[in-house]
């Protein structure tokens, strides 16, 4: 939560400070084209995630991190967390899109503040579900992350196709009404 947080904070000041609202009609021309490029960067990226599914019977390749999840330690749980939250390019593409939107709205620190948490909290709500689960069922709750955790190797380039395609398409879409409007 704190890597997306502090990495969409960061990508508001930086959208304000060029300047992507135009006072007069709320965002501006380039706000709109960003948010085109990154659609289109994200069907791109669907595309690549349904080309790297692993074929039907083929056992899935998971990241070397993903591997070793089970023995880290609170500190490496905590780099990890936040490392993936802040670079993950999904979390980057939403954030700049979320980015150019808010800073467009230009809205008071304050609003600013409270939307990037509002943000950082949906944003991080799938992640945050299985300790949620860990917690209120402890050592009940294996059985039930173990079947997530093989659900989500096998299916995991098809989940990321669709979610990269429905962001693309509503990003795409937002930037296209933006100009024609």
């Amino acid at each position: 939560m704190i890597g997306v947080a502090g990495v969409l904070g960061v990508l508001i000041a930086i959208a304000s400070s060029q300047e992507l609202s135009n006072s007069d009609s709320g965002a501006s021309t380039t706000s709109f084209w960003i948010r085109i490029l990154l659609g289109c960067l994200l069907f791109l990226g669907a595309y690549r995630q349904l080309q790297q599914r692993p074929a039907d019977g083929a056992e899935p390749v998971q990241p070397k991190w993903m591997a070793g999840i089970a023995s880290f330690t609170t500190g490496k749980s905590f780099t990890t967390g936040l490392v993936i939250g802040a670079v993950n390019p999904k979390n980057l593409a939403m954030s700049l899109a979320a980015a150019a939107t808010i800073s467009a709205a230009a809205l008071s620190t304050g609003e600013d503040v409270s939307t990037v948490v509002v943000y950082a909290l949906i944003g991080t709500a799938g992640v945050a579900a299985p300790l949620v689960v860990a917690v209120a069922l402890g050592t009940r709750s294996t059985v039930i992350l173990d079947g997530w955790k093989i659900w989500l190797a096998e299916n995991n380039a098809a989940v990321m196709a669709v979610l990269f395609a429905v962001i693309g398409a509503v990003l795409v879409g937002k930037g296209i009404s933006g100009l024609t409007a």
